[in-house]
Order: structure tokens, then C-alpha cells, then sequence
């Protein structure tokens, strides 16, 4: 039953993302500002969510916890996941491990993005 609250949230994530950005994309020319809102929006709602939990203790059961969580702010941004767990090795002293994570994310994922393209473009010709 997880999973489907999960995939319920994924759904209603990326719906609200993608209407989001839409909305705001190219209002600023070359500026993805459509994609850094959605970003900035997914990572306070879902820092506001852990601060609820944290501070009042388990405010949500495990199934909402989820759906909102990993489904709706997983859909909406993994940015927030990221932004997340990178904040939590910090607040945890960890920050070694914070910037190495933050800082090879930043390098990896573009590097990954190109690995794929070329990847694709070598098959194709």
C-alpha cells in the first residue's frame, strides 16, 4: 500500500512541477528560473516537513510520511532530497562528507547527463 501512496505523490509532484515551470519558464531569458523555483519551493516544503517531524515527533504516520515526502516533494524536485541530506551531514557534523557530497553532485550529475548523450549518440551513429 506504500508503494501507491508514494506513486499517488510522485503523480501530484511532477504535475505541480511541471505546471509550475511552465508558468515561469522564459521569463527570464536564458535563466531556467521555472526549474530553480520548483527547486527552492520543493526545498523548503520538504525542510519545513522535517522540522515538523523532528521537533513535534512523528507528527506523520510512516504512509503520509511517505506520500509526502518521497512522492509529492520526490516528484516536484529530487533537488529537495539532495538539499536534505546534504543539510543533514552538516547538521550532524559531518561536513567532510556534506561538501564532498555536495560538491561531487554538482560535478557527477552534468558528467552523467553528457556519459548518456554521448553514449546515445554513439549507437545512433
Amino acid at each position: 500500500m506504500i508503494f501507491l501512496w508514494v506513486g499517488l505523490g510522485g503523480a501530484i509532484g511532477s504535475i505541480l512541477r511541471y505546471l509550475i515551470s511552465q508558468a515561469l519558464q522564459g521569463s527570464t531569458g536564458l535563466f531556467p528560473i521555472g526549474t530553480m523555483a520548483v527547486n527552492v519551493i520543493g526545498s523548503i516544503i520538504l525542510g519545513a516537513l522535517f522540522a515538523m517531524q523532528e521537533t513535534s515527533g512523528e507528527v506523520f504516520k510512516q504512509s503520509m510520511w511517505l506520500f509526502l515526502t518521497v512522492g509529492i516533494c520526490g516528484g516536484f524536485t529530487t533537488f529537495s532530497t539532495f538539499g536534505l541530506e546534504a543539510y543533514l551531514l552538516w547538521k550532524e557534523k559531518h561536513v567532510v562528507e556534506a561538501m564532498l557530497y555536495m560538491v561531487s553532485s554538482m560535478i557527477v550529475a552534468p558528467a552523467s547527463i553528457a556519459s548518456g548523450y554521448a553514449l546515445i549518440k554513439s549507437i545512433q551513429s
